[in-house]
């Protein structure tokens, strides 16, 4: 189980590679280590793996602030629709 979570794509030297789809980015299987300065797969791990420092309270504050942001564009959506439809 602890090999489980100590993979690469949970270490903080790990960052992902992504490809551009037709409408969002997808996330590759693998990325760069900047700890080996190698290519690296998602699912390898190794001894001098790191946890991410984004704590659960950091992720909580970062999602409401961006509550507010969201909201806004939505509305601004809504408003363009309703326009259309008119």
């Amino acid at each position: 189980m602890e090999q489980k979570t100590k993979r690469c794509a949970n270490c903080y030297h790990f960052k992902a590679y992504y490809t551009r789809g037709f409408c969002c980015l997808m996330k590759e299987n693998n990325g760069y280590c900047h700890r080996h300065e190698k290519i690296m797969q998602k699912d390898d791990g190794c001894d001098e793996w790191l946890r991410r420092r984004t704590s659960k309270e950091k992720r909580t504050r970062i999602v409401v602030n961006a509550i507010p942001e969201i909201y806004h564009k939505v509305a601004v959506i809504e408003q363009l629709l309703k326009e259309e439809t008119e």
